[in-house]
């Protein structure tokens, strides 16, 4: 048995002002979040001139984004923005190899 896994999470935080006199032409902010996992199990083995892997997959994803942004102190635009989005994914899979008898040492 062999067992493969990942896990990672990243961040970020952006803000932006743009001034021009006599108010602010833009002010915005971002947070967004994106998390990630995935596991491959696998199941070796041998048998009379077999060799295989059989096994399964697994990918998750998740992320969220939450924006705010405001044009010429509001009177244009004010605006809210919050995403969120998820992904699973599952894959199974196999391979053998078979050695003709001819060609087998034992």
């Amino acid at each position: 048995m062999k067992s493969i896994n990942h896990y990672r999470n990243q961040s970020l935080a952006n803000s932006w002002i743009r001034m021009a006199a006599p108010s602010t032409v833009f002010d915005g902010v971002n947070h967004s979040n994106l998390e990630t996992w995935s596991t491959e199990q696998q199941l070796i083995g041998t048998l009379p001139r077999i060799n295989y892997v059989l096994g399964a997959i697994y990918y998750g994803e998740h992320s969220t984004s939450d924006a705010d942004g405001v044009i010429f102190n509001g009177t244009i635009l004010n605006n809210h923005a919050f995403n969120k989005n998820w992904a699973d994914s599952y894959a199974p899979f196999g391979q053998a190899t078979w050695t003709l008898p001819i060609l087998s040492t034992g």
